[in-house]
């Protein structure tokens, strides 16, 4: 492109980490990408055929399972299924098993099966079968969520795999669903007085963040310890990483990222530790979603920042992984991310967020 803007730098939901490469679907069009640490610019691998090519915030996430990369619907409305050593997508069929447009908040693969968790319908509780990409309710959890009378839906079920159990948590409630995987038993626990925003796996034990700000750890025991309270400094926390020394807690809302020295069992703000030409896009939404173990720390890729940061402890680096339409394939890609708009009786291109009409002009001119 002529010029370069802050636009171009490329934006993630989930990246997965396999063989020396982070593969992730741009959260801003349709186009799958790979990119190994230090580079400046990712390598474009296709795009996902079967999916509106208009399409932001496709993915939830992304599952790694017998050298292939599942890439979980969230706006999309498959589930692509790119195989890594024949480099060709496949996509398996939903729709006609959800309600509504897919819609997955999040995935689990144990053994041969998927567990699918919904965003908010309850009754789009699925299992698919990875033999056959067959697709059955999830009976069990089905019948149990629907005795709590659930009414309020805006991405309620936030979800963890723990040993052998998936933990569902209600947003905004202090519900907890235990699905115990080899034994098909759900239990229902009930934390009086919280209200959790997410949960998150770390440290072999189950955080709760809540809608005030608080860290928990939630015990076997059905028991509940408060770890880092920031008396509604952070409205909660949308999710917690860790790497061997640290576990990092990324907000949902705002520049504050907080870690705890394991060693040390202590918690503390590392926003000014931030290089200065990192910034958030847009405060409104998560800075980061996709977060992999690196071998110094955790990498951290952003949804509404404008670097990917390679954190371990106080100690970050920077990465800024720009747009590039001379990839190979990627300009088709690009071209798509503009359609016609007929107003009054006259076609003009409509320009999405994230790119300049004039940027779209040098394109198509050649």
């Amino acid at each position: 492109m002529s010029k370069k803007t802050e636009k171009q730098v490329l934006k993630f939901n989930d990246v997965c980490y396999f063989e020396g490469y982070f593969y992730f679907s741009s959260n801003q069009f349709n186009g799958l990408f790979r990119w190994k640490k230090g580079d400046k610019k990712p390598e474009f691998l296709c795009m996902f055929e079967k999916e509106l090519t208009l399409q932001d915030n496709m993915h939830s996430h992304i599952l790694v399972h017998d050298r292939k990369l599942y890439f979980i619907p969230f706006n999309g409305s498959k589930i692509s299924v790119y195989d890594v050593d024949k480099k060709q997508m496949n996509y398996i069929e939903i729709t006609a098993h959800i309600e509504q447009k897919a819609k997955v908040a999040n995935a689990f693969i144990i053994d041969d099966k998927m567990y699918l968790v919904p965003t908010d319908n309850i009754d789009d509780f699925r299992i698919v079968d990875l033999k056959d990409y067959s697709i059955t309710p999830w009976e069990s959890v089905i019948e149990e969520v629907k005795k709590l009378e659930i009414t309020y839906y805006c991405d309620i079920f936030e979800s963890i795999l723990l040993n052998d159990k998936i933990l569902i948590s209600v947003f905004e409630t202090g519900t907890i669903i235990e699905y115990g995987i080899y034994d098909d038993k759900v239990n229902v626990i009930n934390y009086e007085n919280f209200k959790f925003g997410s949960l998150s796996s770390v440290d072999n034990k189950c955080y709760a963040t809540t809608l005030d700000g608080k860290i928990c750890v939630l015990s076997e025991d059905e028991k509940i310890s408060v770890e880092l309270d920031t008396e509604e400094k952070i409205r909660y926390f949308f999710k917690l990483c860790e790497d061997k020394e640290y576990i990092y807690a990324l907000p949902c809302f705002g520049e504050d990222i907080y870690i705890k020295d394991k060693k040390e069992n202590k918690w503390a703000d590392i926003k000014n530790e931030m290089p200065k030409e990192c910034k958030p896009d847009y405060l409104g939404e998560p800075m980061f979603w996709g977060t992999v173990e690196s071998e110094s720390g955790v990498m951290l890729f952003p949804k509404s920042f404008n670097r990917i940061l390679d954190v371990n402890g106080k100690n970050v680096l920077a990465y800024e992984v720009m747009l590039d339409e001379n990839m190979n394939g990627a300009k088709e890609s690009i071209k798509s991310c503009f359609k016609k708009a007929d107003t009054c009786r006259r076609e003009i291109i409509q320009e999405k967020y994230y790119l300049d009409l004039s940027d779209f002009l040098s394109i198509v001119k050649e």
